[in-house]
């Protein structure tokens, strides 16, 4: 999937939800993470470094390429990489400033 469609689709990923649905949701970290493996990938896992299709699925729903042995994160080039924190408490932020927007600014 490209960045830009990824992006798009985790703007709309609220959409619809007040907070006792999204935390009804969004229980774990590894929710969270399976939600954005989930979507990442939807079309089909294809390596950054070597381009190969095919790939392990870890616990942690990262993809590890059965070529060259690169491992990719579900969080990994997304608005939820590199957080200093947990994936769910980034996720509420996020929710948190888009139900905001969504007061001052309706769609």
């Amino acid at each position: 999937m490209k960045k830009t469609q990824f992006l798009l689709t985790l703007i709309f990923f609220f959409k619809g939800q007040n907070l006792l649905e999204f935390a009804d949701r969004f229980k774990t970290d590894e929710d969270c993470k399976k939600y954005l493996a989930d979507i990442k990938w939807k079309d089909g896992y294809q390596c950054v470094k070597c381009g190969h299709k095919k790939a392990q699925i870890r616990k942690d729903f990262s993809r590890t390429c059965n070529i060259c042995s690169h491992q990719e994160s579900s969080t990994s080039n997304t608005l939820f990489h590199k957080v200093k924190f947990g994936v769910r408490k980034t996720a509420l932020k996020d929710f948190k400033i888009k139900w905001e927007l969504n007061i001052l600014m309706p769609l």
